[in-house]
């Protein structure tokens, strides 16, 4: 084998290694234990790239429905990094709006002047008040920002989320989902033939249960 053929292959396998590097290749949504998630239903939720690289353009795909109106929505958020192929996760505290905080969403939208074409598209709501719907097959595309330069270590790592839905700050909890994904701040290089398919150069399923 040649010099030049054998720097070629190390240098493959290497770009495959630092690419598998992600605990969770694709999205994972489950239910929280014991949660009842009448209020809102999460069949199915497919994301592109995965993970998905921050700044960037995602790719949404979502069945599910909203089953009541709401004229407030709250997201109670509680974020964990983990470490060391997951054997050490540290919470992430609330700083400057971001990581485990309480979400006002209706505060958050309340300036929009328009819904997004895609929301629109499917008319969609995206500011209070929420209107039931039910979606068989929502596609849309999204520019996500980078985040504050004192929070952008955050944009690189494996997370699990717990999200739960209420309609007042303080609960009760009207629905409840556990989240575990891997968000890059690089993107993959999928011109690598070697990773050109597999799952980081594919789109990700959410795997609702």
């Amino acid at each position: 084998m040649s010099l030049s053929i054998a720097t070629l292959l190390i240098v493959s396998l290497a770009a495959v290694s630092a690419q598998q590097k992600p605990l969770y290749p694709r999205l994972i949504i489950t239910p929280c234990g014991g949660s009842d998630n009448s209020l809102l239903s999460l069949r199915e939720v497919n994301i592109s790239p995965s993970p998905p690289v921050i700044p960037g353009t995602l790719d949404v795909k979502v069945k599910g429905s909203l089953n009541e109106d709401l004229p407030q929505l709250y997201i109670k958020a509680t974020i964990s990094k983990s470490f060391f192929g997951g054997t050490q996760k540290n919470t992430i505290p609330c700083i400057s709006g971001y990581g485990s905080c309480v979400y006002d969403i209706c505060e958050l939208t309340k300036n929009l002047v328009s819904c997004p074409a895609e929301m629109q598209k499917y008319s969609l709501p995206c500011k209070c008040p929420f209107t039931k719907f039910n979606l068989d097959n929502f596609a849309g595309q999204y520019k996500v920002d980078n985040i504050p330069p004192l929070l952008s270590w955050l944009t690189d790592g494996d997370y699990e989320a717990r999200a739960e839905i209420m309609t007042s700050p303080t609960g009760p909890v009207k629905a409840c989902y556990d989240v575990k994904v891997s968000i890059s701040n690089k993107a993959v290089d999928c011109t690598n033939p070697l990773v050109r398919y597999g799952p980081l150069c594919r789109g990700a399923s959410g795997v609702v249960g």
